[in-house]
């Protein structure tokens, strides 16, 4: 915690210097109270404070962005969450950090999910410590983001991982579709998710596959409110499946609110068995 505060503060001052005027900061903090039936602890108190340093700087048609974001959790340690840098133009850019690239198993208002699925298309999204880097080019109404990322070393030997995906927009309504494959693994990955606006609703529909393991889901915002649930089984055929609600209140003052969560489900691994949770999780962005 003393180095989390030693960096915070020479950030500080570091962006307190005219010559980083433009350096953006923000934070937030969220804690999360959290009841689970079956769980041998039934009530936890878990969250983290956010802080993030981000920056752009223009010239001509080109760009080039950095962003960092540090999160210290109450269990009293301080991770990266974010760093990367990005260079490009409107129409193509490279990214290279640490980060996550788009979410193929799209969440929805996710506060508390009790259980999972077999296989989301996102293993090879992101936020890794090995070498990550993410090309992304825009082709008029579509637009594809290309990542590569270093998967295992052995002697002399790395061997990668690809993850294209392909998006399309029409008005409001988005579909994206994606395929990861890691360099001398058996099976392809393949991913599809559509977002549509419907009587108000925010709604996603997510579908995943790589070999026997999948997941399918649905969920929708209204509001404040949202709703959702989803299956799917692994390798094995070990089935998991969720559903969850969550509903959001202001808590006294702008940019802080309280978030009621319930869910019930259990999780595609061989011995799991369904449990039922309910979260209040506190936030407050500042």
């Amino acid at each position: 915690m003393q180095r989390f505060i030693k960096l915070s503060a020479v950030m500080a001052a570091v962006i307190a210097a005219p010559a980083f005027a433009a350096v953006d900061l923000s934070g937030n903090i969220e804690l999360d109270n959290t009841y689970l039936s079956d769980a041998a602890d039934q009530m936890t108190q878990t969250g983290r404070v956010e802080l993030n340093f981000a920056g752009k700087k223009e010239v001509g048609g080109a760009y080039v962005a950095a962003k960092g974001t540090i999160e210290a959790g109450k269990s009293g340690g301080a991770v990266t969450a974010d760093m990367w840098v990005e260079g490009g133009t409107q129409t193509v850019s490279l990214r290279l950090g640490r980060f996550e690239a788009t979410d193929m198993f799209v969440p929805g208002k996710d506060t508390l999910v009790v259980g999972g699925v077999g296989y989301n298309g996102n293993t090879l999204r992101g936020r890794f410590t090995d070498p990550h880097a993410m090309l992304t080019a825009k082709l008029g109404a579509a637009s594809l983001e290309l990542g590569l990322v270093e998967t295992a070393t052995t002697g002399n030997e790395t061997k990668f991982g690809v993850r294209p995906v392909l998006s399309f927009g029409a008005g409001p309504a988005t579909i994206k579709v994606a395929a990861e494959k890691a360099q001398g693994g058996s099976d392809t990955g393949f991913a599809v998710t559509a977002g549509v606006p419907l009587g108000g609703a925010a709604v996603n529909v997510n579908y995943a596959q790589m070999g026997d393991a999948n997941g399918y889901g649905i969920n929708a915002t209204i509001g404040a409110f949202g709703v959702g649930a989803a299956a799917g089984e692994d390798a094995l055929g070990n089935k998991g499946n969720y559903v969850f609600a969550a509903y959001t209140v202001p808590f006294f003052v702008p940019d802080a609110s309280l978030t009621f969560a319930v869910s019930n489900g259990k999780a595609a691994a061989a011995g799991s068995v369904k449990d039922t949770g309910l979260r209040l999780r506190v936030n407050y962005a500042f």
